[in-house]
């Protein structure tokens, strides 16, 4: 439920056909021959192809993209305060090896389908409001895991990332188009 700018309430629904489309779309990204599962592992090339998906889709909604550092991506729908802080949704979209294609990347689309809900019906909210794609976060590829949230929080440092052999900060930016 909603109230709008009326103060009335109203329902909002998700458009379950978009959100069922985006779902599968991303769900044959990374899926092997012979598995039921989908394998994307963090800044694989699978991964990348998911990651540049999604920013075409925050694109079309006209959402502000960011990608920081670490390759936390952002989009962010503008709100009738700008001074507020976003609040942002979201998961990730690596997987472990032969996941389900919920995994993660149903945070993330489902965050995807409340910003295109709130677009469809021309709602602006107070706040700005978000999505967000974290890297890493099964650590499957990497350690640690959740390795984009914690940076993005001050878990983790960054610097202390990019030092080892087995992630540079070009491999960072490689699966992403800019």
């Amino acid at each position: 439920m909603i109230v709008d700018r009326e103060h009335r309430e109203r329902e909002l629904t998700e458009d379950s056909t978009r959100l069922e489309k985006h779902l599968a779309e991303i769900g044959n990204i990374g899926r092997r021959q012979g598995s039921n599962g989908v394998t994307r592992l963090a800044l694989s090339e699978e991964d990348g192809k998911a990651r540049d998906q999604l920013i075409q889709w925050m694109g079309e909604l006209n959402l502000t993209i960011s990608i920081d550092p670490i390759g936390n991506i952002f989009g962010v729908r503008k709100g009738s305060k700008p001074h507020l802080k976003p609040i942002i949704m979201g998961s990730h979209l690596d997987t472990v090896i032969d996941a389900g294609i919920y995994d993660g990347a149903y945070g993330v689309l489902g965050a995807l389908e409340v910003i295109s809900r709130l677009c469809d019906e021309n709602i602006t909210t107070r706040h700005p409001l978000g999505l967000g794609c974290f890297t890493n976060e099964e650590g499957v590829r990497f350690h640690p895991d959740m390795m984009g949230s914690l940076v993005k929080t001050g878990g983790y440092p960054y610097r202390k990332l990019t030092g080892r052999k087995t992630i540079t900060v070009s491999l960072l930016k490689k699966p992403f188009k800019r």
